[in-house]
């Protein structure tokens, strides 16, 4: 996690976590992405943030079916 993201901040970890796992996503490095945006929903699920975590999910499906 970057330094500047504070560790009292869940939603912009989580943020940050879904933004670094699309990186990896679109460089087509599967198991990070899968890591970051697990990681993301996680913590979207514990702030109990559907729209944000169920997005997530959506992005996680399509990576689920091209492998």
């Amino acid at each position: 996690m970057p330094a500047f993201i504070s560790a009292k901040s869940l939603y912009w970890q989580a943020v940050t976590n879904e933004l670094i796992g699309l990186s990896y996503k679109d460089i087509r490095d599967t198991p990070s992405a899968v890591n970051y945006l697990q990681k993301a929903i996680e913590q979207y699920s514990q702030l109990k943030s559907v729209a944000s975590g169920g997005g997530v999910n959506e992005i996680m499906r399509g990576i689920a079916s091209k492998n």
